[in-house]
């Protein structure tokens, strides 16, 4: 193979590859344009593919589980207030016990709200 001919191979290839990874986009909104442009500069140093593939993931993300980052929340503040409830259930027991001492100096808890 001659030296033109692996040239243009070479060159072909690189071509194909560049077309495959290539993407052109007309009629863009102005304002969309200027957005897009911004997040690049902003958050990818102006990788245009970057930007696209997050914005792609984002919506991938959204249409998948749009309430999964709520649903998490919620499970966590559940937590949260069943260990405070249980802490408050705690302290409210402790808070109605009442010792009393025998004449003979044995302790017995018993609850305000009981009979005695």
């Amino acid at each position: 193979m001659g030296e033109k001919e692996r040239l243009k191979k070479k060159f072909d290839d690189m071509n194909e590859y560049a077309q495959k990874r290539s993407i052109w986009i007309n009629r863009i909104p102005v304002k969309t344009k200027e957005e897009f442009l911004k997040l690049a500069d902003d958050e990818f140093e102006s990788d245009w593919g970057m930007t696209l593939k997050w914005l792609v993931d984002f919506r991938k993300g959204l249409l998948d589980s749009p309430n999964k980052i709520l649903d998490e929340k919620i499970d966590i503040l559940a937590d949260e207030f069943a260990n405070l409830k249980k802490r408050l259930d705690s302290y409210e027991a402790k808070k109605d016990e009442k010792v009393l001492t025998t004449a003979s100096g044995r302790k017995i808890k018993t609850r305000t709200g009981d009979k005695q």
